[in-house]
C-alpha cells in the first residue's frame, strides 16, 4: 500500500513561481535599453505576471509610473518584446 510519494528535488508551486519570477526579472534586466531606462532611478520596483502562452511580463516601476514593460519567454529565457515608458 502506497500512502504517498515525496520527491525531494521537486519544487512546490509557490517556490517554482517565485523562482520563475526571479529569472524573468533577471532576463528582462539584461536588456540594455531596460537597464539604461532604470539607470539613475534608485527606488524602482518590479511586478511580474504570467500569461497562458508561457510568457511572463515584467513591469519595472518607479512609484505608479511604468518605466519599462518586458515580455520574457521563459522556455528560452529571452526577451521577446519590450516597451520603455508608459
Amino acid at each position: 500500500l502506497v500512502l504517498g510519494l515525496y520527491f525531494s528535488n521537486v519544487l512546490g508551486y509557490n517556490e517554482w513561481k517565485e523562482s520563475n519570477k526571479a529569472i524573468a526579472i533577471a532576463t528582462a534586466f539584461q536588456n540594455t535599453e531596460v537597464a539604461d531606462a532604470l539607470n539613475g532611478i534608485d527606488d524602482w520596483t518590479t511586478s511580474v505576471e504570467q500569461n497562458d502562452e508561457g510568457l511572463w511580463t515584467v513591469y519595472f516601476l518607479n512609484g505608479d509610473t511604468t518605466v519599462a514593460q518586458v515580455q520574457v519567454d521563459m522556455s528560452a529565457e529571452e526577451v521577446v518584446d519590450y516597451t520603455i515608458g508608459d
